[in-house]
């Protein structure tokens, strides 16, 4: 569910969310920024979609080998925003000189335990993304505990504003998983980048530690996030 500690800026958000992780060579970073960025306004005039943002790694926290270099989040009334006549007829049309340049990794992850609709959620100058892999036998445990332990405890340090749980669509359908990709993630709304390096993020995170017990049947994988743009639906040329 959407848990909140502070009341400031907010964007629409929805039940699913659309995820693109991309690598950009150096060479074509500024110019693809800016594509990008008209992109994002172009989709959010599509059926279905309720908000965008672009974020890039902060520099602030050690890269992550398994996290893109960027990424590309958009917030979906539900999934069957990407089988609309309109979505399947848009165009798409990347500059020549972006060839070979760009790679994609695209997920669909359904938020856990919050209602159907558009709800506003909270949003801070960077987030916190993680990535987790759980063995099958113990997911239903993993859950329980991030939920009832773990969130509650991290949303205690100061300046974390919000967090939000997924799971992979594939995995509510029964279907495997691309290869590589993640079947839970967890995004937190922060106040800042350097907010996990702060005492009292550090107690917080402590006092939700995972029990040995399931941490053996887990893996994540974090990666903190700067905020380049946001585009709202009802305001896309903002």
């Amino acid at each position: 569910m959407i848990r909140v500690t502070h009341a400031g800026a907010t964007a629409p958000c929805g039940p699913i969310v659309l995820q693109l992780g991309t690598e950009v060579d150096d060479a074509i970073a500024l110019d693809f920024e800016r594509w990008c960025e008209d992109h994002l306004r172009d989709n959010l005039r599509l059926p279905g979609f309720l908000s965008g943002r672009r974020l890039r790694r902060s520099t602030t926290s050690p890269p992550n080998a398994t996290s893109p270099a960027s990424l590309t989040l958009y917030q979906l009334e539900a999934a069957s925003a990407l089988e609309t006549p309109e979505y399947a007829g848009r165009r798409v049309s990347m500059p020549a000189h972006f060839a070979n340049r760009l790679r994609f990794e695209r997920a669909l992850y359904r938020a856990l335990d919050e209602p159907d609709g558009v709800a506003a959620l909270p949003v801070g100058r960077a987030i916190l993304h993680v990535a987790i892999d759980v063995e099958p036998q113990w997911r239903d445990r993993f859950v329980e505990w991030y939920a009832t332990v773990h969130v509650p405890a991290v949303l205690e340090a100061p300046g974390m504003l919000a967090a939000r749980r997924f799971e992979h669509v594939e995995l509510t359908r029964g279907s495997a998983l691309p290869p590589g990709q993640h079947p839970y993630c967890a995004l937190y709304e922060m106040e800042a980048t350097d907010l996990l390096t702060r005492p009292e993020t550090l107690a917080a995170a402590a006092r939700g530690a995972c029990p040995p017990d399931l941490a053996a049947h887990r893996v994540s994988t974090s990666q903190v996030y700067e905020e380049v743009f946001r585009v709202d639906a009802s305001r896309p040329d903002d």
